[in-house]
Order: structure tokens, then C-alpha cells, then sequence
């Protein structure tokens, strides 16, 4: 199980560059709404995590596959959705926020699942981060996030 590690997170981080560019057209495109998408996103990385219960590498494939979709759905729509709706003249602080929160969630993301598992074990531990994201995608489709209609 330990030589496969390369090859899960390769297929992953494989999974999240091939989906970013399609679901970024589809955006550009009108054919997936930014709310529904990302909420989509979080829902498909929450199954991700979930995943791990099915035994063996078949599990951690199928982890790595759907969170690796989830990202890739979530990033193109949320950074589109940023611009889209921030104020011109904070845009660039707003996209620069927004990439240090990215990069903060990249690298403090596998330190509070080793955090919890730690205390509780691996398979716990991704579940409950499992279920902080699929809480995150109800949350996403609330009528209270939407941004204010900005009449001419």
C-alpha cells in the first residue's frame, strides 16, 4: 500500500487538471451556474472522503478520483465567481485573499485531517472532514449568500 502513495495523489491532482479547464468553459459558457457548481464540487469531494471506507487501494483510488472532480469543480467556479461579483477596485486584493485562503487550505487541509487523525484514526478523520464539506455544500446553496442585484 505504501508505493501506491505517489500514484493516489498523482491521480488526483491528474483528475483536478483535466476537469478545471471544462468546468471553467462550461461557466464561461452559461452552462453551469456558480452556486450549484460549487456546491456540486464540495458534495462530489465530500463522497471523496467518504470513499475511504470502501477496503484497500480500491478505496483510496476512488478517494483520490472524486476529490481530485470536487476540486476541480470548485476552484474554476469559485475564483470565476470572486471576480465576477467583486468591485473593480478591490479586485486585485480580493483574487489576492482569495489565493492565500487557496494555498492556506492546501497545506492546512492534511494537517487538520493528520490533526484528528491522530486522535481518532485515518478513516475518522477523512470522514469527518467528509462531513464538514458536504455541511460547506448545503451551506453554499443558501438564498443568504447571494450577492446583492446591482441595479444600473
Amino acid at each position: 500500500m505504501r508505493g501506491c502513495t505517489s500514484a493516489v495523489v498523482a491521480a488526483s491532482n491528474d483528475t483536478t487538471a483535466l476537469v478545471q479547464p471544462r468546468i471553467g468553459a462550461a461557466r464561461d459558457h452559461g452552462r453551469i451556474d456558480d452556486r450549484v457548481g460549487m456546491a456540486a464540487g464540495l458534495a462530489v469531494a465530500a463522497l471523496g472522503c467518504a470513499a475511504v471506507l470502501v477496503p484497500g487501494a480500491a478505496g483510496l483510488c476512488l478517494a483520490a478520483l472524486l476529490i481530485g472532480l470536487g476540486v476541480g469543480m470548485v476552484t474554476p467556479l469559485g475564483f470565476a465567481h470572486l471576480a465576477a461579483t467583486a468591485p473593480a477596485e478591490r479586485l486585485g486584493q480580493t483574487m489576492g485573499s482569495a489565493e492565500v485562503g487557496r494555498e492556506l487550505g492546501d497545506a492546512g487541509g492534511p494537517l487538520l485531517v493528520g490533526a484528528v487523525a491522530v486522535g481518532l484514526g485515518l478513516t475518522p478523520a477523512l470522514l469527518v472532514f467528509g462531513c464538514l464539506l458536504g455541511a460547506s455544500a448545503l451551506v453554499i446553496r443558501q438564498p443568504f449568500l447571494r450577492p446583492p442585484v446591482r441595479r444600473p
